[in-house]
């Protein structure tokens, strides 16, 4: 017997899954980055790259899995790391960026393992900073995806002025 899920989980599932997507155009863009590029400050930027890729694991950690009281994936360390309002503190060695571009993948496919086993049963709402009051899971994970492309994009960014002051010396 074939059992179909909601529309709702369905479209969930779709939206994680664009997730991943964007994870792994982050992890390709910066696949070839060195530490120091990966930590360097690019002029204009108040972050960097390592930053941005460790932020949105921390936001989806803690929009996710927070803010309906379950435990994160992530150290509770990791998250208030990287969470909004921080910003680079010391030097990010290459065995820590490996561990965060792991991350990166796993806790992608740990959400979408979570919501399908109904995980998040409550959720305390919040509101961004970017406009939308979260108030259930679902408008959590819409907004991730949202949060991620717009931190691909500044990354995106950062790696265009780091290429371009590097050729420039």
């Amino acid at each position: 017997m074939i059992i179909f899920a909601s529309k709702e989980i369905m479209l969930i599932n779709q939206i994680i899954e664009t997730i991943g997507y964007t994870r792994n155009h982050f992890l390709k863009l910066t696949s070839d980055c060195s530490a120091e590029e990966m930590n360097t400050l690019p002029k204009g930027f108040r972050n960097n790259l390592i930053w941005n890729l460790a932020h949105v694991i921390s936001s989806q950690q803690m929009l996710c899995y927070v803010l309906s009281n379950v435990a994160p994936v992530t150290e509770q360390v990791f998250v208030d790391a990287y969470k909004p309002g921080t910003s680079p503190g010391s030097f990010i060695d290459q065995p820590e960026i490996m561990r965060i571009r792991v991350l990166a993948e796993t806790t992608v496919a740990e959400l979408i393992r979570d919501y399908n086993k109904g995980a998040f049963k409550a959720y305390d709402g919040r509101q961004t900073k970017f406009g939308p009051l979260l108030s259930n899971i679902e408008e959590a994970i819409a907004y991730v995806s949202t949060h991620e492309t717009l931190h691909l994009g500044y990354a995106k960014a950062m790696l265009r002025v780091l290429r371009s002051e590097t050729n420039t010396h």
